[in-house]
């Protein structure tokens, strides 16, 4: 069956951690009352300031786990709130990762309130599950140190099964390596222990694979991430969750959510590989052609377009 796509949808992405940069949206908070509730709300839930982080932070203190989701959401959701007060709505939503929370408060799913106590406890969490401590208590050199000892993360330039051989041949030498984020057909990302990667890059080089250590602090998505699924799981437990009013593609299955599931597919992101190339596919097979990338960078966009390289589709990002 040939789907007619003269009447395509429009899906906003949200950002993820990694896309943060000084300065970040500044003027879009001195121009915008919408904006300006979204970093508003950070800062009075968090009784900090967000928005002082965002605008005169600088690169050291935005890379602190700690400080780079929540200043990261309020990025995205600001920027979706200014598309909404310039009646650019969305009919369908998805989020990298960290970003997956600001398309569920887009759905409608989270309070904008309760979503950034909550984002907080995930990146604290996450820290601790490999470090034993929150990055909010150590200083820029203690932060490095402790990712070396603890793990990361690093992009291969790529397929996937590429990526996997090279995963399954790191874990039989007895370390720790798994593929982490499906970006795109030539780009995937592997978390793992220090040795782990260590020997991913060793292996990479051998191979003449492009190997890239990205600057975080623990190692996303995979198994090492279950003690924070566990703080994560006790905190929705005090947040309501409503039935989205949009669909939301999930990043662990690449599908929309189901209402009767969702706190339990919150969990299982933190700890389970990033589909993000199978999302955007399923995303187009269901109609969308119009992606807009709401955060700061572009990161999002380039990936849409690598993966839809040859469809017809409109990629924009604020």
């Amino acid at each position: 069956m040939v789907q007619d796509r003269t009447m395509g949808k429009t899906a906003f992405l949200f950002s993820g951690q990694g896309a943060q940069y000084p300065g970040m949206f500044r003027e879009l908070y001195e121009d915008s009352p919408a904006a300006r509730k979204v970093f508003d709300t950070a800062d009075s839930t968090l009784n900090r300031s967000v928005s002082d982080l965002c605008f005169n932070g600088s690169e050291e203190e935005l890379g602190f786990t700690h400080n780079t989701q929540p200043c990261v959401l309020a990025c995205d959701l600001a920027a979706a709130a200014v598309l909404e007060e310039r009646g650019i709505h969305p009919e369908g939503v998805s989020g990298f990762s960290l970003g997956e929370y600001a398309a569920l408060v887009q759905a409608g799913a989270i309070n904008l309130r309760d979503v950034f106590p909550l984002i907080q406890i995930r990146a604290d969490a996450m820290q601790a599950a490999v470090s034993g401590r929150n990055d909010s208590e150590t200083d820029q050199d203690k932060l490095k140190q402790q990712a070396l000892v603890s793990g990361g993360m690093v992009a291969l330039k790529a397929t996937s099964e590429e990526a996997e051989i090279l995963c399954k041949e790191v874990t039989e030498s007895g370390c720790f390596a798994a593929v982490a984020n499906y970006n795109s057909p030539s780009q995937t990302v592997i978390s793992g222990n220090k040795k782990g990667l260590e020997r991913i890059l060793v292996l990479a080089k051998e191979k003449k694979i492009l190997a890239t250590t990205l600057s975080v602090s623990t190692p996303n998505h995979c198994e090492l991430m279950r003690p924070a699924a566990v703080k994560i799981e006790e905190a929705l437990q005090g947040i309501p969750i409503s039935r989205p009013k949009l669909p939301v593609y999930l990043n662990y299955s690449g599908k929309i959510c189901r209402p009767e599931t969702l706190k339990e597919d919150i969990v299982r992101q933190v700890y389970s590989p990033l589909l993000w190339m199978q999302t955007i596919e399923e995303m187009y097979r269901d109609g969308y052609d119009t992606f807009i990338e709401c955060g700061p960078g572009k990161t999002l966009s380039k990936l849409v377009k690598k993966i839809l390289k040859g469809k017809a589709v409109t990629v924009l990002n604020v």
